[in-house]
């Protein structure tokens, strides 16, 4: 499977190109999205709370601003 994987990339239903490395992995950077039901009118909402960022050093790849997630109950912690 990884032999496949290191010469696959396609583009998925949302337009964006998905490749993979030499070694396998998924090459891109990612949102961490948080969302809940909006308490005015139930629509959903989404929320940029971090990003995953592939291209960045080993322990900087991956934030996540906990003061921007709303938990269920509409709770901050």
């Amino acid at each position: 499977v990884l032999k496949h994987l290191r010469h696959l990339n396609f583009t998925n239903n949302m337009g964006e190109q998905v490749t993979f490395d030499e070694c396998g992995d998924l090459v891109g950077n990612y949102s961490i999205i948080n969302w809940h039901l909006s308490p005015e009118d139930g629509s959903i909402v989404f929320k940029e709370v971090g990003y995953y960022n592939v291209y960045a050093k080993k322990g900087e790849r991956l934030f996540i601003n906990e003061e921007k997630i709303l938990w269920s109950g509409f709770s901050r912690e």
